[in-house]
């Protein structure tokens, strides 16, 4: 496995927990995304999957699956997650309402996935700047660009998306 496949989980794991949130968490909530990553002259197509797959009541958290399949290598990665700690569909319908006030550019997303209202919001992390394109689907975005400082660009769209059951 070359270096952009052993780095593809590392880089969505850290990416992901600083910067996205899901849309009104729901038990089923599934969205997956065709993901390019290139460096150079080197470029990896694969695709990533984010699923809701059980709520605990007792500690208001939720169980969320993140699985890689880069060239037939699948990588699952299982983080529990709390709901204070997940956008509802309030707050992405108020990021999308009030996009400019939020440093964001409100943008129309055409993905394989369907046509999507969108605010572009910049971002900066210790692992890069970029832009994700909040909508109101599950996970809450539609797209996302990341430059990572290791000069790897993570280039994500969703391709397809199934809402849970609230």
């Amino acid at each position: 496995m070359n270096f952009l496949a052993k780095s593809c989980l590392v880089i969505l794991s850290v990416t992901l927990a600083a910067v996205f949130a899901e849309a009104t968490p729901a038990l089923g909530d599934r969205s997956v995304f065709s993901v390019k990553l290139s460096k150079g002259n080197q470029s990896l197509n694969g695709k990533v999957i984010f699923e809701l797959t059980s709520y605990d009541k007792s500690t208001d958290s939720w169980v969320q699956t993140s699985t890689t399949d880069f060239n037939g290598q699948k990588q699952t990665q299982t983080d529990t997650v709390a709901t204070s700690d997940l956008l509802d569909d309030a707050t992405i319908d108020s990021v999308i309402a009030n996009c400019a006030a939020r440093g964001g550019k409100s943008e129309t997303v055409n993905a394989p996935a369907g046509t999507f209202p969108a605010c572009a919001v910049p971002i900066t992390n210790s692992q890069g700047s970029g832009t994700v394109w909040v909508s109101k689907v599950p996970f809450g975005y539609s797209k996302w660009l990341l430059n990572r400082t290791d000069g790897v660009t993570v280039d994500s769209v969703l391709e397809s998306f199934t809402a849970g059951t609230p």
